[in-house]
C-alpha cells in the first residue's frame, strides 16, 4: 500500500463521515508543541457511535495517521468510548507500517468546567504489519470549558512503535496544548 492511497483512503473515509453525521454532533481538536501537531476530528454516527481522525506530525520522527470507529456510552457526566483504529506511520528513519490498534478513552468531570479525559489504544504482533512488532498510545488531558462549545486543554502524550528489526521508535512523549471545538 503507497502513501498515496493511504492518504487517499483516509481523505475519502473522512468525507464519508462527514457527509453522513452532516446533521450529528462531533469534534475538531488541535494540539500543539514545539516538536508536534495533531490535528483530529471526531463525529457522531449515531447516538453510540462515532467515527475518528487523526493526524499526528513530528518535526523529528515523521508522521501518522489513523481512522477509528468506537461505541460510545454517556452516563451520570461520565464518557466512555470502546473501539478499533488502523493506524498508518510514515517514519522519517524507519520502515513504514501499519497497526491495528484496539483501545478507546474514557472522560469525567472532576468540578465544575474541569473535565479529565484518558485515551489509549495497543495493536499487538498480530495486527501489525510491514515491520512494526506493535504499537501504542496513552493520551491524558485536563480540559477547561471555555464555553459550551470549546474547551482547552493541557495533555501528556506518549506514542509508541516497537519493530521486528530495527530499534524501536518513541515517536512522541511531551506536554502539549490544545483546543477540542464542538460542533
Amino acid at each position: 500500500m503507497t502513501q498515496h492511497s493511504v492518504a487517499k483512503g483516509l481523505i475519502t473515509g473522512l468525507g464519508v463521515a462527514l457527509l453522513s453525521t452532516s446533521a450529528a454532533a462531533g469534534t475538531f481538536n488541535l494540539g500543539i508543541n514545539d516538536d508536534t501537531l495533531d490535528v483530529g476530528l471526531k463525529a457522531s454516527l449515531s447516538r453510540t457511535g462515532q467515527f475518528s481522525a487523526n493526524y499526528l506530525y513530528s518535526e523529528t520522527e515523521g508522521k501518522t495517521a489513523d481512522l477509528g470507529f468506537q461505541t460510545v456510552h454517556n452516563a451520570a457526566g461520565k464518557r466512555i468510548a470502546l473501539g478499533v483504529k488502523l493506524v498508518k506511520l510514515w517514519a522519517e528513519r524507519r520502515d513504514n507500517g501499519h497497526a491495528v490498534a484496539l483501545g478507546g478513552d474514557f472522560r469525567m468531570p472532576i468540578a465544575p468546567s474541569i473535565t479529565a479525559a484518558i485515551a489509549g489504544y495497543y495493536s499487538p504482533t498480530v495486527l501489525s504489519s510491514s515491520g512494526i512488532e506493535n504499537y501504542y498510545s496513552i493520551d491524558a488531558k485536563l480540559m477547561y470549558a471555555l464555553m459550551p462549545t470549546a474547551d482547552l486543554y493541557v495533555g501528556y502524550r506518549d506514542v509508541h512503535f516497537k519493530f521486528d528489526t530495527e530499534r524501536d521508535l518513541t515517536f512522541a512523549q511531551s506536554f502539549y496544548l490544545g483546543a477540542e471545538l464542538k460542533f
